[in-house]
């Protein structure tokens, strides 16, 4: 076994980049269409490990469409765009954001918001916080999203002939 397969990027059942970097841009488009979509893949590469080392699939909600796109074997820029009627919003690392940039008819603006300590930080005391109020679930991630965003992942996999189950 390599050293690149040893690792679980690489194992069939939990690995491929779609479960590792492609649900950031899942659960991203998932906060703006609270339903499941029609799926189409529209580009997927395969490893020799058996997993999927990249992959590029539209989403068609019934109010709006994304096109995700995640990829172990080639350097891609971990950015997206959000295009509405009135203007776009670019954020660039948006896995790990810390600003965002607002361009619209009137002008652009730039948005800067820090981390406390990094990107996890947040995240960890806001489940304590949610412990010690003795809730099981957060109103920022509410478990319905978290299984939207398998589902959808699923329905991606299902649409490549060598994961389809």
């Amino acid at each position: 076994m390599s050293k690149k397969t040893a690792t679980y990027h690489f194992q069939p059942i939990q690995g491929g980049c779609l479960l590792d970097i492609g649900i950031y841009n899942v659960a991203l488009t998932e906060d703006f269409a609270k339903t499941l979509p029609k799926v189409e893949v529209l580009e997927n590469k395969m490893d020799i490990s058996g997993v999927e080392s990249y992959t590029k699939a539209k989403l068609l909600f019934p109010n709006l469409s994304a096109t995700i796109e995640c990829a172990f074997d080639r350097n891609k820029q971990t950015e997206a765009t959000i295009k509405g009627e009135k203007g776009q919003i670019e954020i660039k690392n948006f896995h790990r954001a810390e600003s965002f940039i607002v361009k619209t008819s009137s002008g652009t603006k730039n948005y800067h918001i820090a981390y406390e300590q990094d990107d996890f930080h947040g995240e960890i005391a806001h489940v304590i916080q949610c412990y010690g109020k003795n809730k099981t679930e957060s109103n920022n991630m509410p478990i319905s999203d978290s299984v939207n965003c398998a589902l959808i992942i699923e329905k991606i996999k299902n649409q490549i002939p060598e994961l389809a189950v």
